[in-house]
């Protein structure tokens, strides 16, 4: 089952996001959270400037969420956070960091789109997990951290910790936050 794979491959064709998100705009990493018995992904859309100077590619914050219902892949919730409290003191005009950030700045695209494809497929199976029937070993648990720690911008885990604080607390803080 490749549920959040899938559904971040069609992200930037569904009509639904076209029609609300301005261009430019491209998805984050996605999370996992379980909202009233339900689970869901919670997809950020955040938006990148190119310098033209190697590993000074500029990172905005993250501005729009969507959040679908796993596994029908049905839209529940879009926020502006431009428009909440959530972020009130946040100015989305202004980078909040720089992408190759240390972690990743050693990775070829193709070793980069690879780690973000295996990252996806950690979370597929964490949905496995969470939907009934599989078993997650503490390995695929300390994969999904490393992964997760890796390919995300350290900018932006403030914005995950107030998204998904569950989520952020079990995969970016391996429970010690």
């Amino acid at each position: 089952m490749n549920i959040i794979s899938s559904l971040f491959q069609e992200l930037k064709h569904r009509s639904e996001l076209q029609a609300i998100i301005p261009m430019g705009y491209t998805p984050g990493i996605p999370m996992l959270s379980v909202k009233q018995d339900n689970l869901c992904l919670i997809v950020p859309f955040l938006r990148y400037k190119i310098t033209g100077e190697k590993d000074k590619t500029l990172v905005f914050p993250i501005r729009f969420v969507a959040e679908y219902l796993i596994p029908e892949g049905v839209m529940v919730k879009f926020e502006d956070l431009a428009y909440t409290p959530l972020a009130e003191n946040v100015d989305f005009s202004k980078a909040c960091g720089l992408f190759r950030h240390k972690a990743i700045e050693n990775l070829s695209k193709q070793e980069y789109e690879s780690l973000r494809t295996k990252t996806l497929e950690s979370l597929d199976k964490i949905a496995e997990v969470l939907l009934g029937g599989a078993i997650y070993s503490k390995m695929e648990h300390e994969l999904l951290c490393s992964q997760l720690q890796t390919i995300v911008e350290p900018s932006l885990w403030s914005f995950y910790q107030l998204l998904a604080p569950e989520f952020y607390n079990k995969y970016f803080t391996n429970g010690k936050d």
